[in-house]
């Protein structure tokens, strides 16, 4: 883990809240032949564990929207993609999204959280994270 901390930022997902646990080195990713750039992951849970599928759920419906900018030159235009845990239920669900570039300059990352596909035009909050202080 690059930086833990534990942010609660709310029932993103009906019955789950969505608690942000910290930023994760993912190395360093190769832009091209002549450019590399260090990359980071947000690495969160939801709480309680997702329960294994039922027939009437997609796996899309715990999928949290996140659109990550830095206030700093980022070397590459950020892409969401990520991991969960599969769906066993207990406390709690891992999760990753990334890998985002980190900033060149600056040192505020934001990450505009929204929730199911059906509610993404709403955004839930934003998690801001200084690496600075």
């Amino acid at each position: 883990m690059l930086f833990s901390f534990d942010v609660d930022c709310g029932e993103l997902i009906p019955g789950h809240r969505f608690i942000a646990r910290g930023l994760s080195d993912c190395g360093v990713i190769d832009c091209d032949d002549d450019f590399a750039a260090p990359a980071l992951s947000l690495e969160y849970e939801l709480v309680p564990g997702v329960p294994p599928l039922d027939e009437q759920r997609r796996v899309f419906d715990y999928l949290v929207g996140i659109d990550y900018s830095a206030d700093g030159v980022l070397p590459w235009e950020p892409n969401d993609s990520g991991a969960i845990a599969p769906f066993d239920g207990g406390l709690s669900t891992h999760g990753s999204r990334g890998d985002w570039p980190l900033p060149t300059s600056g040192h505020v990352l934001r990450f505009r959280l929204s929730g199911r596909p059906d509610r993404r035009a709403t955004p839930g909050g934003e998690l801001v994270v200084d690496l600075e202080a």
